[in-house]
């Protein structure tokens, strides 16, 4: 249940920071999407829910890549 709820948080927090219109708010948004993917992945061996366990290594390259595009000190600069 602890994890259902942290999935949960962690995963609407970056829906909602993705779609803030300050661009400092928004980048946070793929570091929130990134820490609920170990829960995601202990609720599939919880629950044998493995039909989503192929969109967990999706969804996180996918943060990775985010990460890349958001975090490097290149775009860190104000604009």
């Amino acid at each position: 249940m602890l994890t259902e709820y942290l999935i949960s948080g962690f995963s609407l927090t970056s829906i909602a920071l993705a779609y803030f219109p300050s661009r400092d708010l928004r980048r946070y948004a793929c570091l929130f999407g990134l820490a609920a993917q170990p829960f995601w992945i202990a609720l599939v061996i919880h629950k044998g829910l493995w039909g989503i366990l192929p969109l967990t290594p999706a969804y996180t390259i996918l943060y990775l890549i985010a990460i890349w595009n958001h975090w490097r000190p290149q775009c860190l600069q104000p604009n």
